[in-house]
């Protein structure tokens, strides 16, 4: 008989984003698509790593460039909390990342880190 680990799992996310504005060149969907890995070690700390992948696919051309925009981003997280670690219900958590975003339109390209500390529960 096999029973999966509960210590360690992979999460799995996609989705699609449909953002209708009032103004065609600013309406687009967002396929995304992502995993992260989560391992939970003794004393309550709690380790993930995650890549995620989206495309924005725009609806009409963008008014000052007349170009229709087609965007790729890509995002690289890792994160830390401790169960332990309580404030009412919530758990402090420590997450940095790497996102990247290219654009048809050169304006919008981008490349971006960042450290986001937040708060989580499970519900």
């Amino acid at each position: 008989m096999y029973s999966p680990a509960l210590e360690k799992r992979w999460e799995l996310v996609g989705g699609v984003l449909d953002q209708s504005a009032r103004e065609s060149p600013y309406s687009f969907l967002q396929p995304m698509v992502g995993a992260k890995y989560v391992r939970e070690w003794a004393g309550g700390w709690i380790t993930g790593v995650g890549a995620y992948s989206s495309v924005g696919l725009y609806v009409a051309p963008d008014p000052i460039f007349g170009l229709v925009r087609h965007d790729r981003e890509t995002r690289v997280e890792a994160d830390i909390a401790n169960r332990r670690f309580r404030y009412y219900k919530f758990t402090p958590r420590i997450q940095i990342g790497n996102t990247n975003h290219k654009s048809n339109v050169d304006m919008y390209s981008y490349q971006r880190a960042y450290l986001r500390i937040g708060m989580t529960a499970d519900f």
